[in-house]
């Protein structure tokens, strides 16, 4: 690889990149998940609840109390598991559109004929190629109608000295 340049990291790449982050807190929280409903003492309050129940000893508020604490636990690991699932996402997409967006307003000044202003970019992925591409057209284009003024003007010369003869 080139000193200063970055490496290029695709879009696809990206994109796998942060489903294994989604991968891995999924991974996380059910194994806490598992581990939770898999522990001896869960199981034997829930039983031991069950038996203080029959004998009437406890109400059953308070024999369910455990499968209570359980399913708020469950709640606020899904509530973490959707608050990294949606930063993740917002992340990706924010990646993906603010450059599209760029490009397109560099694109309609383009159209309008304003060749004054490049394309920003700051990736080195499929979207920060497009934008040097554009960069490249803007360019070219610019030398294009560079070389037609030139050539008009020079058109303009020579109607102006066969007028004059």
């Amino acid at each position: 690889m080139e000193p200063g340049k970055k490496e290029r990291i695709t879009i696809g790449r990206r994109m796998i990149i942060y489903l294994m982050i989604i991968v891995l807190t999924v991974l996380t929280l059910g194994i806490e998940f598992m581990r939770e409903v898999g522990d001896e003492n869960l199981r034997g309050m829930i039983l031991d609840n069950a038996a203080l129940l029959t004998a009437g000893s406890i109400t059953e508020a308070e024999a369910i109390e455990p499968l209570v604490r359980l399913r708020n636990k469950v709640m606020l690991l899904l509530a973490i598991q959707v608050l990294i699932t949606s930063v993740v996402l917002v992340i990706f997409v924010k990646k993906i559109t603010l450059p599209l967006r760029r490009m397109f307003r560099v694109g309609d000044r383009i159209s309008t004929g304003d060749l004054k202003e490049a394309m920003p970019v700051y990736t080195n992925d499929e979207i920060g190629r497009m934008g040097e591409f554009i960069n490249d057209l803007i360019s070219d284009f610019g030398e294009v109608v560079g070389h037609v003024r030139i050539f008009a003007s020079s058109g303009l010369d020579s109607l102006d000295d066969i007028q004059a003869c």
